[in-house]
């Protein structure tokens, strides 16, 4: 009787914790790693117990009923994590003091020397699967983490385009009306870093800036572009201590264009190639920037 009421009460804590950490992740493109090892510390900790044969006192029904509500509320807050405020700062205190304070009653009341090497452990992986929380708390982004950066960048290269001109940098043809300067002398100028012209690229990217006119009969426009460096190639980083590891794999495959008029624009070109003005007006806008 006694064991079935501890199966049962088992089986209501995971449908506690266990449900709230599915609805957490209905969408995402894979699982909450993060979320993964903090439930894997009570395995790890029942695993840990029963190798130094650990022999714990009997507890009061009651207890143990409010030790399991009061983690698996623990474990609700971590799941959803920020919406919190601070509070899952507290719920994932008190999860490391559970496992901390089994890694003691591991050496305290286990058997033979291989208790303090099943107690590290556990003290161990707890605190590795704590560190993996707090940092897998960034989201994975929803599109690829090097084309986040060529429109902002894009963007950047458009406003500092209307600066250069508003500080009348350039006036090629002396007729006393500034132009838009290139690449090189919006660096030189000091209004875009340096990294932005090297070969290397900046977010996995090419950035261009072609000015269109004839300098000595009229003014001139811009068109700018960033096209991937190396076209669907992957790039790794990580947002968690097993990302880190593993790497999270992102591509470039857009290209991002833009002009004096500010809008925008984006497609696959199924390469990375030169683009122009004209083509790129055809695009789809790239709405939000």
């Amino acid at each position: 009787m006694r064991k079935r009421m501890r199966l049962g009460l088992w089986l209501l804590w995971l449908v506690v914790t266990g449900a709230p950490l599915l609805h957490a992740n209905v969408g995402r493109e894979g699982v909450h790693d993060g979320m993964l090892f903090i439930l894997m510390i009570f395995p790890v900790v029942i695993l840990g117990l029963r190798l130094a044969k650990a022999r714990l006192s009997q507890q009061r029904m009651t207890w143990r009923i409010f030790k399991g509500i009061g983690l698996g509320l623990c474990i609700v807050i971590l799941t959803f994590g920020p919406l919190f405020d601070y509070a899952f700062v507290f719920a994932l205190l008190l999860v490391l003091f559970y496992a901390l304070f089994r890694a003691w009653q591991v050496v305290r009341r286990g058997e033979g020397t291989k208790r303090f090497a099943v107690a590290a452990f556990v003290v161990l992986f707890s605190l590795l699967a704590a560190t993996n929380y707090l940092l897998s708390l960034n989201p994975v982004p929803s599109t690829p983490w090097t084309e986040q950066f060529a429109p902002r960048t894009i963007r950047t290269i458009v406003t500092n385009e209307e600066m250069f001109l508003s500080y009348a940098k350039l006036d090629a043809n002396k007729n006393g009306i500034p132009e838009y300067g290139t690449l090189e002398q919006l660096i030189r100028a000091g209004l875009l870093p340096p990294d932005l012209g090297n070969t290397g690229p900046l977010g996995g990217y090419r950035y261009v800036v072609v000015l269109t006119g004839d300098p000595v009969r009229d003014e001139k426009g811009f068109f700018c572009y960033a096209s991937p460096a190396h076209y669907g190639e992957t790039v790794r980083f990580g947002i968690s201590l097993v990302d880190a590891l593993r790497g999270v794999r992102a591509s470039a495959r857009h290209t991002f264009a833009s002009d004096e008029t500010g809008v925008i624009r984006w497609a696959d070109l199924g390469t990375s190639r030169p683009v122009t003005r004209e083509e790129a007006q055809k695009w789809e806008k790239l709405e939000g920037w």
